[in-house]
C-alpha cells in the first residue's frame, strides 16, 4: 500500500509554497478536520487507477497555440491516452510526465481535452473507457517521456516523442 500521507505532503508542497502556508495559516485551528479531508481524498485518488488498463496511442510534439507563449527552451507534447477500468477517485490532473531517459520529473497538472462527450461523461462516474489528450510543457531537448500516477509507472518503458507539427 502507498504511503498516503508522505504522498500528500508531497502533492501539497508542489502546489506551490504559498498555497501550503495559507492552508497550515487559515486553518491551523482546524488541522485535524483538514488531514482527515486531505487524507480521504488522497486515499480515493491514489487507488484511482488500481487494476485499470491504460492505452498510449499517440505522443508527439505539437505547435503551440497563440495564447500559450513558450521559451524557446520549450516545447508543448500533446498525448493521446485511454483509460479503462479506473475508479472514480481517479484524477487526471495527477499525471506526472517524467524525462525518460534522466527520470526528472516534469510536474503534474496537464490541460486535459475529452475525445467525446461520451468519454467526459464515463470520467465523470467512473464508468470508463474515456479517451483523452493531456498537453504538458516539457524542455525542448527531451526525447522521451514516461508518466506516473501517484507513484505508479504507466507506460512499461519510455515512449517517444513524435513529431507532429
Amino acid at each position: 500500500m502507498l504511503d498516503v500521507m508522505r504522498l500528500v505532503k508531497m502533492k501539497l508542497f508542489k502546489l506551490t509554497g504559498v498555497f501550503w502556508i495559507l492552508v497550515v495559516a487559515s486553518c491551523s485551528t482546524h488541522t485535524s478536520e483538514l488531514e482527515r479531508v486531505i487524507y480521504k481524498t488522497a486515499q480515493e485518488q491514489s487507488v484511482g487507477l488500481e487494476g485499470a488498463e491504460t492505452i498510449f496511442y499517440r505522443v508527439g510534439r505539437v505547435e503551440s497555440p497563440k495564447w500559450l507563449e513558450l521559451t524557446d527552451a520549450e516545447m508543448l507534447v500533446e498525448v493521446d491516452v485511454e483509460f479503462d477500468n479506473f475508479k472514480k477517485g481517479f484524477d487526471l490532473d495527477d499525471i506526472e510526465i517524467l524525462d525518460g531517459y534522466s527520470g526528472k520529473n516534469f510536474g503534474s497538472g496537464p490541460l486535459v481535452t475529452y475525445e467525446s462527450e461520451e468519454d467526459e461523461k464515463a470520467k465523470e462516474f467512473g464508468t470508463g473507457p474515456t479517451r483523452v489528450t493531456l498537453l504538458y510543457v516539457v524542455p525542448i531537448s527531451t526525447n522521451s517521456v514516461d508518466f506516473v500516477y501517484w507513484g505508479k509507472n504507466l507506460n512499461s518503458q519510455p515512449l517517444t516523442i513524435k513529431n507532429m507539427k
